[in-house]
Order: C-alpha cells, then structure tokens, then sequence
C-alpha cells in the first residue's frame, strides 16, 4: 500500500514536538499527541478501506511487540533499580494492565500504565476495538458507524459518573478519532477541495495551527486544551494532505514519520538518561542547549535502530501467520 509522505513528515513533527515537550529547555509540543490521535483516525480508515482482512490483528502486531518490549523492560528497571524510575511501581496486577492497555490509576493520582506514554495507547487500542465491531456490523459503512460509537460514549461520559478504566475512555478525547475519520472522508470524496487549496496557503494554516497550539495562552487558554488542539490538529492533518504529492518531503523526515512510534515511546527515557548524567536542561546555558541538541540526536538515532531492528522485523515475520483472504465470489 502507498504510503502518504505527507502524513509521514508529520508524523515525525508530532513525534519530535511530544520529544520536545519532554525537553525542560523547549517545553512545547504537547500537541503532537492530538496529531497522531487525529491521523489515526485518518490512517485506520485509509488501511480499512483498501486492506480490511485481519484489521485488528495488523493493529495488534503493529503496535504491541514494541510496547510490550519496552513495558517489560521499565518494569524490570522498576523492581531491580526503583531509585532510578521516581514514580514508576511495578506488581504483577499493574503489569498485566499495562500490557492489556486496561487504564489504572497510579499512586500519584495520574492514570498512567507502567510505560507511562502508554496511555495514549490505551485510547488507541479502546478506538482499534470500536472500529473492529464497526466492521463487523457494517464493513461499507465502519467509518460512520465507530463515528457514532465515539460520540455517543463521549456524550455518555459527560452526562453521567464512571469508575476506571470507562471513565478513561469515556473522553472528549474519542472525538479526536472521529474528526481523523472526517479528514479521511474528506480526502477520499472531495480530494478537489483539498487540491483547490494554494500550496502557499495549506503551508500558512499548518504553522499558523501548530504555532497556535504551542502557545495556547494567545487563544484564551491557560492549560492545555483538547477544545482547542482537536481542531486545529485536523487543520495541520488537512492542510498535509491538500499537499500531497506537490510538497518534496525528504526521505530522513519520511524515515523519522516511519520510526515515529519507536521515538514516542522511548525518547522519554534518552531524555532521563541525559538529564542524570549531562545536564538537566531546565535553566538556559551552553551545556543545556548542547545537551538538548544531544538529547533530540539520541533519540532519533535509537528510535530509527529501534524501528529497524525490532518494528519492522517483528511487523514482517507476524503479518506472515495471517492466512490469505479468502477469494469472494462474485
């Protein structure tokens, strides 16, 4: 399946702004998170469209050898060496939550898995099984149907009071995936309006959006708000698409978007690495900035080794255990 290089670049600027967030120094880029929300919307209905056969078993083996690697990796340090991981506690019950993305509540109050990016995973994986039902009850219409499947749990955790993990996954949040599916909708029925759109102009929304969403204090907002970010992530999404196939992406960029999952779940633990033993990076100087600079390098480097050496691999030898689809007889 072609891939979009477009959404490529983006996913390594959604990465790389989640890494940047975890940089004291930067600060900035949380919104990277409702990108990808957002163009997992957008990507499950572009793979469900043209290769539904086995979707969530391609979803399970896309997403967890590397997850599951990494959780067992940060909870043995966890139990071998707690003094390095400040408020990571691993038993066997947070574990096997963690390995089956079932959202529970930490000490400390935060709803984090062992892995603690992880918990975008959880949305990730609750939204997998929506669209898995959606296709068994309607593989034509799956899109429309997980849509509402979304909105109304949204709706049903705004109206009414829930315990772990629904109230989790109950969230404002859902709606992200929906509008990833309407972006999806758009640049499959109305790919004219999206070319229609001046290169020039898409490039001006994308910054002026991304820009908007580092510094949400401009827009009446003095925390982080999904209010705000939801929408303008789908202007960044939709402006990336219009521009498809009339904007170079170069290929290291495409190669970050490639090695995209493997820099946002590991980057954290380079960024830690860095601040116990070069600089903490959290007041201006020289060794800070170099240490950021190292930090954002290192990063890159292991997450592409990552992607090569344990993504891709694991990807290509599981996909090869799903039998063929059967032929359909017209």
């Amino acid at each position: 399946m072609s891939r979009l290089a477009t959404i490529q670049g983006l996913r390594a600027i959604a990465a790389l702004g989640v890494l940047f967030f975890h940089i004291h120094l930067i600060g900035i880029g949380y919104f990277g998170v409702d990108v990808f929300f957002i163009i997992s919307g957008f990507i499950v209905c572009y793979v469900a469209t043209r290769q539904p056969d086995h979707f969530f078993a391609k979803r399970l083996i896309r997403i967890v050898p590397l997850y599951w690697v990494a959780t067992a990796a940060v909870a043995a340090l966890a139990i071998t060496f707690p003094s390095l991981l400040q408020s990571t506690e691993a038993d066997t019950t947070t574990f096997v939550k963690s390995l089956l993305f079932v959202p529970y509540e930490r000490p400390t109050g935060l709803v984090q898995p062992i892995l603690f990016l992880g918990w975008t995973l959880n949305y990730e994986m609750f939204f997998y099984v929506m669209f898995a039902i959606s296709l068994a009850v309607s593989p034509k219409h799956a899109p429309l149907v997980c849509a509402l499947i979304l909105i109304g749990l949204c709706l049903l955790g705004r109206i009414a009071t829930f315990t772990l993990p629904w109230s989790f996954w109950f969230n404002p949040r859902l709606l992200e995936f929906v509008l990833g599916m309407a972006a999806f909708h758009i640049y499959a029925r109305k790919p004219a309006w999206l070319k229609s759109v001046p290169a020039l102009l898409a490039v001006g929304i994308a910054v002026m959006a991304v820009i908007g969403m580092s510094f949400q204090t401009v827009l009446g907002s003095k925390d982080y708000d999904v209010a705000i970010c939801a929408p303008l992530s789908l202007l960044v999404v939709l402006a990336a698409l219009s521009l498809e196939g009339r904007l170079w992406v170069p290929p290291a960029v495409v190669l970050v978007g490639d090695a995209s999952y493997s820099l946002y779940l590991l980057h954290p633990y380079v960024v830690g690495v860095v601040e116990k033993t070069v600089d903490p990076m959290t007041i201006p100087s020289v060794k800070a900035i170099a240490a950021a600079i190292v930090t954002i390098a290192l990063s890159i480097a292991v997450a592409v080794i990552s992607f090569w050496v344990l993504e891709k691999p694991t990807n290509t030898w599981l996909r090869r255990f799903l039998k063929p689809p059967v032929a359909r007889i017209a």
